[in-house]
């Protein structure tokens, strides 16, 4: 009796197992950590936002289309008027300091305002604030003053704010009641922010024009400008 023997299948080398770390930029990476997101690819899009049909008003005499129509125009002329007395205002200014530091310089009495006259007379007041930029530090500035100098003109100017928003609610009358020192005790710590920054002292504004040269005063206010308001009127127009 005759055997049949089954061929020998050819050996196989079997597959390496997959690596199981995935690489940099591949599509079978996890998500990261973070927001989970749907996949809504399989409802429709919302369709593109289209510009909103308002009512017009109905204008059988035609009094709304001119103020409309003078209000754009005088609009568009305003905002380029504004500019132009802006540009003019800052020019002004400039002119102005370049007279202030030498003209009070030495002096002890400082008067708020210098008078810039038009051709006919009429006058624009040129005031200088006892009010300056508030600077971060005082890097930019002690090198013009000097250590005595810097301490002595020099002050912190500090300032907080607190976002009632993250505050928990229950915690919000007792905060305000207590206010810093029940911050930590809330754990309302992130809610409170602070500000800190340099302003000269009060009496600066006047003793800088005696304890300062001309040179000096100018080179700080490069670094902290003196607050300039230009007046439109002038003081005989504000007496009436």
């Amino acid at each position: 009796m005759s055997t049949t023997t089954a061929p020998k299948r050819k050996a196989t080398t079997a597959a390496p197992p997959a690596d199981e770390t995935p690489k940099p930029g591949s599509s079978t990476s996890s998500p990261p950590v973070g927001i989970r997101k749907l996949n809504i690819g399989a409802v429709a899009a919302k369709p593109a936002s289209t510009k909103t049909a308002y009512p017009v008003l109905a204008d059988t005499t035609g009094d709304i289309a001119k103020l409309a129509g003078d209000i754009l125009d005088e609009s568009a002329e305003l905002e380029a008027l504004e500019g132009s007395i802006g540009a003019k205002k800052g020019e002004l200014r400039s002119l102005a300091l370049a007279q202030y530091f030498p003209l009070h310089r030495g002096k002890g009495e400082i008067p708020t305002s210098l008078i810039a006259l038009s051709a006919d007379g009429r006058e624009v007041t040129v005031q200088f604030k006892n009010s300056y930029k508030v600077m971060p530090d005082e890097s930019a500035v002690a090198p013009i003053l000097g250590d005595e100098r810097t301490a002595r003109f020099l002050r912190q100017k500090l300032g907080f704010k607190i976002e009632g928003d993250k505050i928990p609610e229950d915690a919000l009358e007792p905060i305000y009641e207590g206010l810093v020192a029940l911050f930590a005790e809330h754990g309302a710590q992130a809610a409170l922010t602070g500000a800190q920054g340099i302003v000269p002292t009060k009496d600066f504004h006047t003793l800088r024009h005696t304890q300062l040269t001309e040179e000096e005063n100018r080179a700080f206010d490069l670094a902290c400008p003196i607050q300039v308001a230009v007046g439109t009127k002038g003081r005989a127009e504000k007496a009436k």
